[in-house]
């Protein structure tokens, strides 16, 4: 698992690498660095705000990589019960969009 405090260096790992890419490339804003800070700013989010985020981004990732973002994230401190009704919803959104794609 990853704390808080890692999630942070996270973060600022980001910036220093797409700066540093920046720099090299001369390719103005990186590519998709939106994509890896906003899944690991998704750690932070309260349960009240990860299907909204999932709703959003549904698109950019796997249901694999959502589901291990609310074990490590949200997930980590709630009930088994819980937790698995909130990932229930999470899969319902998700299978929406498969489901809307194959038409």
């Amino acid at each position: 698992k990853c704390s808080n405090e890692g999630r942070a260096l996270m973060s600022l790992d980001l910036q220093v690498l797409s700066n540093e890419f920046q720099t090299i490339s001369r390719i103005r804003p990186t590519p998709r660095v939106e994509r890896v800070d906003a899944y690991i700013k998704a750690f932070y989010l309260p349960e009240s705000d990860i299907t909204a985020w999932v709703r959003r981004y549904r698109e950019d990732y796997s249901l694999r990589q959502i589901v291990n973002l609310v074990h490590c994230g949200c997930g980590a401190h709630m009930k088994k019960r819980q937790r698995n009704e909130l990932l229930s919803v999470i899969e319902d959104i998700v299978d929406v969009t498969k489901r809307e794609e194959w038409r």
